[in-house]
């Protein structure tokens, strides 16, 4: 029974072995297949291109496409070079810049898309086009608009930062935090919602101010052209009601040292029904966070009637931004920037004919908001 048992060990043992060194080749093959034809090249034998920028020329309404390219030296020093190349077709500016390049130029690792004012309101569904047929194209790009002369943007000066085009894309990679921008900014999001029936376009706004560069608003697209801009005051209420899932910091203040301050999250749903030939969209919005800083309702921490009135105080709030950005977005705007004709085209039918920008602007629109506090930091002291 013993020599048994230990031949039947052995024969396991073996089919372990072989089981070991089938993987072991199979891994080695893998490695050799797709290592075979890749060349790997130093960065300094290559144009590595860092930030795009796009306007049109104001003589002859050509186009005008800037590209920065880090400059890599030793001692790990970096810097970039932008050209700039006047065409009459974008597919041709890519021909055009590689007579001017010494080196390899590679795409797709870019950091930003930046175009100028004058050529969103011309339209950028040219450029998303010649994009969206290339698979090289970085498709995680972010991208932003910028008032003025857009090479002014890509070429301007940041200390420790070899380029503004890095400075931007951390500009607007962050600014989620504070101020309810979403995540949306990419040119992914540009392919899936620039043909979406019920949805628009809306694009962080860059200016230099005071010799930095600022987000200064949002702006606002039908289909692939820009119509307007509006401040950051609104273009906080407007991403507070057009996105889920977002954060940002809400005050309510009574005099100079008597306020409040609420970080909160979002949680957006939106309903919509039909009465009349009329359309109705319910915005229901929960907002979660903690209290940062207080010093409007004395013992909140410990006295639920305080809590009370913070909460129906923020609520009113917060309902009457809503309300008043409303009013402005079917007035004046008459675009729907909240993207609520998706939600109606889903339930009601698509691909009908219905202008849902008109639509909402004739609609009523019903904001309901709950406010929850999930912590209250260390307390009163």
């Amino acid at each position: 029974m013993d020599k048994n048992f230990y031949k039947t060990k052995l024969f396991y043992n073996l089919i372990i072995q072989e089981k070991n060194i089938i993987i072991f080749i199979v891994f080695i093959v893998l490695y050799i297949y797709f290592r075979n034809g890749v060349n790997y090249l130093p960065v300094e034998t290559l144009n590595i291109p860092s930030g795009f920028s796009l306007d049109l020329s104001p003589s002859d309404k050509n186009f005008s496409v800037s590209m920065s390219f880090y400059d890599y030296y030793e001692e790990e020093k970096v810097s970039s070079t932008t050209y700039t190349i006047v065409d009459r077709s974008l597919s041709h500016i890519i021909e055009k810049l590689q007579l001017y390049l010494n080196k390899k130029m590679i795409t797709g690792v870019e950091k930003a898309y930046i175009f100028s004012e004058e050529y969103s309101k011309f339209g950028i569904k040219n450029l998303i086009d010649i994009d969206f047929k290339d698979p090289s194209i970085n498709d995680t790009v972010v991208l932003a608009i910028c008032n003025g002369k857009v090479e002014d943007i890509l070429n301007f000066k940041i200390p420790s930062y070899p380029n503004a085009a890095d400075y931007i894309e951390g500009m607007i990679e962050n600014s989620k935090e504070n101020n309810f921008f979403s995540d949306h900014y990419k040119l992914i999001d540009i392919f899936v919602r620039i043909g979406a029936e019920g949805k628009n376009i809306v694009l962080p706004y860059i200016e230099i101010k005071d010799n930095k560069l600022k987000i200064t608003g949002m702006a606002l697209f039908k289909k692939d052209k820009m119509v307007r801009k509006i401040d950051m005051e609104e273009a906080r209420v407007m991403n507070l009601l057009r996105e889920d899932n977002v954060k940002g910091i809400l005050v309510l203040k009574e005099k100079t040292k008597q306020y409040i301050s609420y970080h909160a999250q979002t949680s957006r749903k939106v309903r919509c029904e039909k009465k009349g030939g009329k359309y109705i969209f319910y915005i229901n919005l929960s907002l979660n966070g903690n209290i940062i800083e207080n010093e409007l309702f004395p013992n909140i921490y410990s006295d639920p009637v305080s809590m009370k009135a913070f909460k129906s105080a923020m609520k009113k709030k917060v309902e009457e931004m809503s309300v008043d950005f409303l009013n402005k977005m079917q007035k004046d705007y008459e675009i729907d920037c909240l993207n609520l004709g998706k939600v109606a085209a889903s339930k009601y039918g698509r691909h009908t004919g219905v202008d849902w920008n008109k639509v909402v602007a004739d609609s009523k629109i019903i904001v309901n908001v709950d406010i929850k506090v999930d912590n209250m930091g260390r307390g009163d002291y």
